[in-house]
C-alpha cells in the first residue's frame, strides 16, 4: 500500500467494482464542469451530485485527472522496485504459514471427524424413520438441523484445505518488468481508455485514511494485462474511470 496525502475516511468498492463513498455508502461517480478554458472531470459521491454538498452528504468532490495521474505514478513507482519487495512478502508469508500449519491441519482434522459423525448421524436418523421407530415430526427437523451443521462442516473444512494446499508464489518472469513498460508507455501517450484500463486491472481497493489516500496493488499475471489500443483511443468508451486512488490534500474540493 502507497499513502499519499489526502481527506479522512474509506473509499471501498461494492460488488460490481465501482467505489463507494465513505460517508453515506453510494456510489461515486463521473461528473463534469466547465471552466473558462476546458472542461474539469470529478469523481463525486451519488448523494451529493443528487441533492448537493449540504444536503446530506458533504464528502469531498474528487479531481479525477489528479487522481488518475497521481495513482499511476504511484504504480510506476511501486513495480519500478516490485520484485524486491514482492521477494520479501513472499518470504514472510511463507514463515507465516510455516507457523501456522500444524494448527491448521488439526483444525481439518478434527473437522472431518465432525463430518463423518454428522454423517452417520443423519443416516441413523433416516434408518429411524424407515424402519417406523420415529415420526417425520421428530425425525425431520433434527436431519435437517444436521444437514445445515453438515454444510458448514465441509465449507469450512474445504478452505482449510485450500489454505493448506496454496503456497505464496512471484508473479511469473518478466511479468513486472512488462507491467512497468506498460505503464511507462500509458503515462507518456496512453489514451483515456487505456489509463482507465490499467487502474482497473492493477488496482484492488481504493482507501481514504487521516494518513492519505491508500492505494492497494494488486500483482496480475502477463495474460490479464489489458491489450493497448489500436484505434487511438477512439473506441467510444466513456472516458469516466474507475476512482483511483492519490492526490494532495490541496487537489481535494471539500
Amino acid at each position: 500500500d502507497t499513502p499519499l496525502s489526502a481527506c479522512s475516511g474509506a473509499l471501498d468498492h461494492d460488488e460490481n467494482g465501482s467505489q463507494t463513498c465513505p460517508r453515506c455508502g453510494q456510489r461515486y461517480i463521473g461528473t463534469s464542469a466547465n471552466g473558462r478554458t476546458r472542461r474539469y472531470r470529478y469523481y463525486t459521491c451519488f448523494t451529493r451530485t443528487r441533492y448537493g454538498k449540504h444536503a446530506t452528504c458533504d464528502a469531498p468532490r474528487l479531481p479525477a485527472d489528479d487522481l488518475d495521474n497521481a495513482i499511476l505514478t504511484a504504480l510506476h513507482d511501486f513495480y519500478t522496485t516490485a520484485e524486491p519487495v514482492l521477494t520479501a512478502m513472499i518470504e514472510r508469508a511463507h514463515a507465516q504459514r510455516a507457523a501456522t500449519t500444524d494448527d491448521r491441519a488439526a483444525e481439518a482434522a478434527a473437522l472431518a471427524h465432525q463430518i463423518t459423525t454428522t454423517e452417520a448421524a443423519i443416516d441413523r436418523y433416516h434408518t429411524a424413520f424407515e424402519n417406523g421407530t420415529m415420526d417425520d415430526a421428530t425425525a425431520g427437523p433434527r436431519i435437517r438441523e444436521l444437514r445445515q451443521q453438515l454444510a458448514q462442516l465441509h465449507t469450512r473444512h474445504a478452505e482449510l484445505a485450500a489454505g493448506l494446499a496454496a503456497q505464496p508464489s512471484p508473479p511469473a518472469p518478466g511479468t513486472i518488468a512488462l507491467i512497468r513498460d506498460y505503464l511507462t508507455t500509458i503515462m507518456t501517450s496512453g489514451s483515456d481508455t487505456e489509463r482507465k484500463a490499467a487502474i482497473e486491472t492493477l488496482i484492488a481497493e481504493v482507501q481514504l485514511t487521516d494518513q492519505g489516500v491508500v492505494p492497494v496493488f494488486k500483482i496480475p499475471t502477463e495474460t490479464t494485462m489489458p491489450p493497448p489500443e489500436t484505434d487511438g483511443g477512439t473506441s467510444g468508451v466513456p472516458p469516466v474511470r474507475t476512482m483511483v486512488r492519490s492526490v494532495g490534500r490541496q487537489g481535494l474540493e471539500p
